[in-house]
């Protein structure tokens, strides 16, 4: 695409792997802030993509931000703080206690905390069946994971938080995912009302970006276009 320039500012303390550890007492609008950081101010108009613990910090930017944002693609988006502001109660009373435990399991260093939350994310017993290797991601990545969401959830989130939003979000979630991916998505999306949509990817779940690339580049693409 001709004058297209593709910016992918990362979260702190996801920069690299291994993961170097966000400082202790880093707050959710910290982390927001040092991404939005990253994006040059040139003038450029914006189509802001972003997965899973990204898609909450992409919302909280979009509303912070002086970019102009024209487009918010989401991809199974992990916006916990959303389901009680938008309905989804009874899914944010089961998934959190969920959370809170896998983010204790991983500060105590406990090999099998990541299990809590690969279960939740891709279904019962997935973890079980990963592979060794993965498994080790899994744990390395579990003190980063559990001070992002010690952040998340030491901040009050009101929908006045998201207030700033004008751009339409389109969230997309993995079919084949647990039914709570969805519940994510409608959330996203229901922050801009009659713009939002929600889509689901046939057969992905929370592995999409390795199993299900190219279908999340149309989706993007088509973003891009609508963008112009």
């Amino acid at each position: 695409m001709p004058n297209l320039v593709v910016h992918t500012p990362a979260i702190r303390g996801c920069e690299v792997d291994p993961p170097p550890l966000p400082p202790p007492d880093a707050s959710f609008d910290e982390l927001v802030a040092a991404v939005d950081a990253q994006i040059p101010r040139d003038g450029r108009e914006l189509v802001l993509a972003a997965f899973s613990f990204g898609a909450l910090v992409a919302l909280r930017l979009a509303a912070t931000s002086d970019c102009t944002i024209r487009q918010i693609v989401l991809f199974d988006p992990m916006v916990v703080p959303l389901l009680p502001l938008m309905g989804f109660d009874d899914d944010y009373h089961r998934i959190r206690p969920v959370l809170e435990d896998y983010a204790t399991g991983a500060e105590r260093g406990e090999a099998d905390a990541a299990a809590l939350a690969i279960d939740a994310w891709l279904g019962d017993g997935a973890y079980a069946s990963s592979p060794p290797k993965l498994k080790e991601m899994f744990e390395r990545w579990g003190p980063t994971n559990a001070r992002q969401a010690r952040a998340t959830f030491a901040m009050d989130f009101s929908l006045a938080t998201f207030a700033g939003i004008s751009a339409p979000i389109a969230a997309h979630y993995g079919a084949a995912g647990p039914p709570i991916w969805k519940s994510f998505a409608a959330a996203a999306a229901g922050l801009s009302g009659p713009n939002g949509s929600i889509q689901a990817i046939p057969g992905a779940n929370h592995a999409m970006l390795a199993t299900h690339a190219n279908e999340i580049a149309t989706v993007l693409h088509a973003a891009i276009e609508r963008a112009r």
